[in-house]
């Protein structure tokens, strides 16, 4: 609260997001089904988060229990349910402030399921998320200031040399142009 009321006086905005892998590390949230985690981010005013591979450590059931704990979406472009119609996650979102119009969208790893249990990803699809990136960019590039992508689908400096794994942030900030901001999570990787 302290650093909005500063940006703000400043003239600016704050925008929080979440990278993914809220689920599992400590005790306290695995044996609680993260709603200290949740709960706290919702008290921080958390804008939005993608999903991490361990939201689906557990049943699909506690990822819809989670979602209903929180005011902020759960964004991802390339998980779809079988039926469209009932996508569980929002692939986008869009902010204003002030004339300035933003658009974050979220994009998850392609091999999630062999990450997890099979049922705890049943009837989902995960797209290739650099492909899904292709087709959104170029709509909301019109419409928007600033493209952010909400990402967990890794940091490889060299993703040439990383053997099973999809494209990460890397590849998808050189085939997508238009993405003005990538916030990325799974690798744990610090960029300085």
């Amino acid at each position: 609260n302290q650093i909005r009321k500063e940006v703000q006086r400043a003239g600016g905005f704050t925008l929080v997001l979440d990278a993914g892998d809220v689920n599992t590390g400590v005790p306290q949230s695995d044996l609680q089904d993260a709603e200290p985690d949740f709960k706290s981010m919702d008290l921080i005013g958390y804008d939005a988060m993608t999903l991490g591979n361990h939201e689906f450590d557990k049943p699909f059931s506690i990822l819809k229990k989670q979602k209903s704990w929180v005011k902020f979406p759960f964004l991802s472009a390339n998980i779809v349910s079988a039926s469209p119609s009932n996508d569980p996650f929002k692939p986008f979102i869009q902010k204003s402030f002030k004339d300035l119009k933003i658009t974050i969208f979220g994009l998850k790893k392609k091999n999630t399921p062999s990450l997890t249990k099979a049922t705890n990803v049943e009837g989902l699809t995960f797209k290739p998320a650099i492909e899904v990136a292709k087709h959104l960019v170029p709509k909301h590039k019109k419409k928007s200031d600033i493209l952010i992508a909400l990402t967990h689908i890794g940091y490889y400096q060299d993703e040439k040399n990383q053997s099973g794994e999809p494209p990460g942030d890397v590849t998808l900030a050189k085939q997508v142009p238009g993405i003005h901001v990538i916030v990325g999570g799974h690798t744990h990787t610090a960029i300085t």
